[in-house]
């Protein structure tokens, strides 16, 4: 691999990795990576229920926030998390690779 090549794949996965991350996962290649996939509509329901309106508290001091609903990115530590954004990345490398090959 040349260095101009080198270049492109890092230019294409730092704008895409910026999208994903800063961006609402409702609102990224995900969901639309897990149906690519072939993933049956029933599991793709349970996963989007588990990112659909899901919210956060903060403890300050000893004080538990009310709830803040978390309309950006996904859950931390959660390992549905990593799996989605493997699946996602997937898709980023095989595009590069297609892109590379053209």
């Amino acid at each position: 691999m040349n260095s101009k090549s080198l270049s492109t794949w890092y230019s294409l996965i730092t704008k895409k990795l910026s999208t994903i991350l800063t961006v609402s996962i409702t609102e990224t290649c995900a969901w639309e990576a897990l149906r690519r996939k072939g993933l049956p509509e029933k599991i793709f329901g349970l996963i989007e229920a588990q990112y659909r309106a899901f919210s956060c508290r903060v403890l300050y001091n000893g004080v538990l926030s009310d709830p803040i609903r978390v309309v950006a990115g996904v859950r931390q530590e959660c390992i549905l998390s990593s799996l989605l954004f493997l699946i996602v990345f997937d898709e980023i490398l095989v595009g590069a690779i297609d892109c590379e090959l053209k």
